[in-house]
């Protein structure tokens, strides 16, 4: 089967950033799609993945976002099982959220639109399913992360995926 995942970074690092951009699935395969932001190396970043709806990945969290941490990095699988388990995982992801909802379904484009603003403790991130809003979640001043700045990108595991329009704005400080 398919054996590793993929990002693909922009070079900036940011500290407050609002991050959008869109994807639709363009091959045959089912696995997981998705985007990274506050990436710090290969091992510390935040996710939020979901993988094709359906039989094949019979989850109760498709969506979901995750706070990676790994002890491992790319050095093993381990840290890309984690990111697709279920479960918190110790030494590699926890989940820090899981809206109810299915997966990605093929011929829909999904938008996402996240502002990171480590620099007051918040985080909005909302998704769309072909313009029309699929989950939204924002913390207040209560997202504590110790990265306060980071990279984002594009996540992809054994996918043929069309990422488009993807922007970033960096929001200063007040």
């Amino acid at each position: 089967g398919p054996c590793c995942g993929s990002v693909a970074l922009g070079s900036s690092r940011f500290q407050d950033v609002e991050f959008s951009g869109s994807f639709s699935n363009i091959g045959g395969d089912d696995d997981w799609i998705g985007f990274v932001f506050g990436y710090q190396d290969i091992g510390h970043f935040y996710i939020v993945s979901a993988p094709l709806a359906g039989e094949s990945h019979k989850t109760p969290k498709p969506w979901r976002l995750t706070k990676v941490a790994s002890d491992t990095g790319n050095t093993s699988d381990q840290m890309m099982k984690a990111i697709m388990s279920d479960e918190d995982v110790e030494g590699q992801t926890s989940i820090l959220l899981s809206p109810s909802t299915q997966g990605w379904l093929r011929d829909k484009v999904y938008t996402w639109n996240v502002t990171h603003r480590p620099s007051i403790n918040s985080l909005s991130i909302a998704i769309e399913e072909d313009s029309i809003p699929l989950w939204s979640h924002e913390w207040e001043h209560t997202f504590l992360g110790e990265e306060h700045t980071g990279r984002v990108g594009l996540f992809t595991f054994s996918q043929a995926v069309r990422f488009f329009s993807m922007k970033t704005k960096k929001i200063c400080p007040l």
